[in-house]
């Protein structure tokens, strides 16, 4: 979690309304995730490649800013928080909101669990 948070306060991302993406979220900051690389990783899953890039391993990074199969959502969601006013789109801001004004952090959250939902890989982290 070091690596997107290095602030312990109270974190905008503990939501509590809709388990299965605070789940998500968490895995997704602690790198435990269902993605190909980690199973991979666990010997759960033959190859670590992405199901969309045969020859890319599906890492956390790749899902969020690389794979062309996403390209669309992840559009979507740079315009919305360039709208906010953010303009780093990395993983830290992201799944964090490092960087970003505490009054934007939670609507920067909600906008990341909206393209996760609209992504459909939901299951999948």
């Amino acid at each position: 979690m070091g690596l997107y948070k290095n602030d312990f306060s109270p974190q905008p991302w503990v939501r509590k309304t809709f388990r299965q993406l605070d789940v998500a979220l968490t895995r997704l900051r602690l790198g435990h995730t269902r993605l190909t690389v980690h199973l991979h990783r666990l010997h759960i899953s033959p190859d670590p490649y992405c199901p969309w890039c045969p020859t890319v391993p599906e890492t956390i990074e790749h899902f969020f800013l690389e794979c062309p199969c996403f390209y669309s959502h992840r559009t979507v969601l740079r315009t919305q928080l360039l709208a906010l006013g953010v303009n780093t789109f990395d993983l830290p801001t992201l799944l964090g909101a490092t960087g970003v004004h505490p009054s934007r952090q939670s609507a920067v959250i909600r906008l990341t669990c909206a393209f996760l939902k609209k992504s459909g890989q939901l299951p999948r982290l």
